[in-house]
């Protein structure tokens, strides 16, 4: 700093050196949000994050809080890692406040940055648990068709008709029968369904030697989750003791969730004349049956038990 006297004849000055230092301010790192997860127990779910430092420091060190052993990062550097969550049986519950840390190191004043996100794990049905037909309020088409875990122990089987089929007449399938299970019997994720095990016969022995498909949808809620269909089925006759038993596979399809407490679960059973993929009627012994009275799909007994099972693969 430089101070003058202004003197009109001879003017001075004086002089002053002095340092003035500026301090570098450190500001924390940031983590960006991480949406809140759900999986289903058994489930493997890879979920990416990114840190950044306001201040261009490159070297940012990931680490994380409040998870369970389940849930690891890795620190890939640069402020990218990798969340790894892979929840084993007996792990469904809620998680809060998982939480991603970035630190800076700063030599003078550290600071941390961080990013929290809920962690929901649903609990996985049973691996190969059977889900049972049962009806209720009559033997001959009851009003109340129902699902559940429990095998049935009645001597007597119930039965389901469909209307009748016709393949001239478009050859439309045709309900056999609804049933719905309550929400409490399915909380979890749903991945694999296996086959539906189905006992038919026929409604009048005039069609004995019709073909006839056999379809099974599988709903949540009311919207379509999987289906399957077992083709040209033969050998079927009016004679209950002699019920014919039917695999129907359903065609594999994206895991869904059930909440336990509203989602519903129904399988719907429908029928038509047996006909090929190409549309075409299945050739053979009843092949030439154009029609028939329909048919009837017997549940709800110990020997006549139709069922399908439910879970994971």
């Amino acid at each position: 700093m430089r101070v003058t006297d202004q003197d009109p004849v001879a003017p001075l000055d004086a002089v002053r050196t002095f340092t003035v230092t500026v301090g570098n301010t450190n500001r924390a790192p940031q983590v960006a949000p991480i949406p809140n997860q759900t999986v289903g127990e058994g489930a493997v779910l890879d979920v990416p994050v990114t840190a950044t430092d306001p201040d261009g420091v490159s070297s940012l060190t990931l680490g994380l809080v409040g998870a369970p052993t389940f849930v690891t990062l890795t620190d890939q550097g640069g402020g990218q890692g990798l969340l790894h969550i892979a929840p084993g049986s007996g792990t469904a519950a809620t998680y809060l406040n998982v939480t991603v840390v970035a630190a800076d190191h700063d030599g003078v004043t550290p600071l941390e940055g961080r990013a929290a996100f809920t962690l929901t794990v649903t609990q996985a049905a049973s691996p190969a648990s059977k889900v049972y037909l049962h009806g209720s309020g009559g033997t001959a088409n009851p009003p109340t068709l129902s699902l559940d875990g429990i095998a049935p122990t009645g001597a007597t089987a119930k039965y389901q008709d469909s209307a009748g089929v016709d393949f001239n007449n478009g050859n439309a399938w045709v309900s056999i029968g609804t049933w719905t299970a309550q929400p409490a019997l399915n909380p979890g994720t749903l991945s694999a369904l296996g086959d539906l095990q189905a006992w038919v016969g026929l409604k009048n022995s005039d069609d004995i030697g019709t073909q006839f498909d056999l379809r099974a949808e599988v709903f949540k809620n009311g919207t379509l989750i999987a289906t399957g269909v077992a083709r040209c089925l033969t050998g079927i006759t009016r004679n209950p003791a002699l019920a014919k038993e039917v695999a129907v596979p359903f065609v594999p399809f994206s895991a869904v969730e059930f909440d336990g407490v509203t989602d519903t679960l129904r399988l719907a059973v429908l029928t038509r004349i047996g006909t090929n993929p190409d549309g075409t009627k299945c050739p053979g012994p009843g092949g030439s049956h154009n029609n028939a009275r329909g048919l009837r799909l017997y549940f709800d007994t110990k020997t006549r038990a139709s069922q399908f099972g439910v879970g994971a693969p």
